[in-house]
């Protein structure tokens, strides 16, 4: 099988979030909506320096 057959049949990546609707909502949903985003926001930054702490303990341990 060419390399250019395999490359077509790989699965797109999907977005992470799709786009949502913003006209007709209320401000209070905005306000809403933005709150909920900060939120996953916050999450994500703190498992992300969760996991590069992980990763740099783990280079520490194997640089010795």
């Amino acid at each position: 099988m060419p390399a250019d057959d395999w490359e077509e049949e790989r699965p797109k990546k999907k977005k992470l979030v799709e786009p949502m609707p913003m006209e007709g909502r209320s401000a209070k949903e905005l306000h809403e909506l933005i709150a909920h985003f900060e939120s996953e926001i916050m999450r994500a930054k703190a498992e992300l320096e969760a996991k590069q702490g992980f990763t740099a303990s783990a280079e520490a341990l194997f640089k010795k």
